[in-house]
């Protein structure tokens, strides 16, 4: 996966590691915070963005 995080996609996630651990990402930031995402997705190997988010999201996925 080598590209950004899409407008929607990076809302999902800014909302999402704001409500698990408060901090924020500001629009300047968002393009570092898809470059720490697509590591962790070459790293798991995988689906892409969307299927990524939906991962973290479910309960007992406390590694990642």
């Amino acid at each position: 996966m080598e590209r950004d995080l899409t407008k929607e996609e990076s809302r999902r996630c800014h909302d999402y590691l704001y409500a698990r651990t408060g901090i924020r990402y500001p629009d300047e930031k968002i393009e570092l915070l898809s470059n720490r995402i697509r590591k962790r997705l070459r790293a798991t190997g995988g689906a892409g963005h969307d299927a990524y988010l939906t991962r973290i999201q479910q309960r007992g996925e406390a590694v990642e």
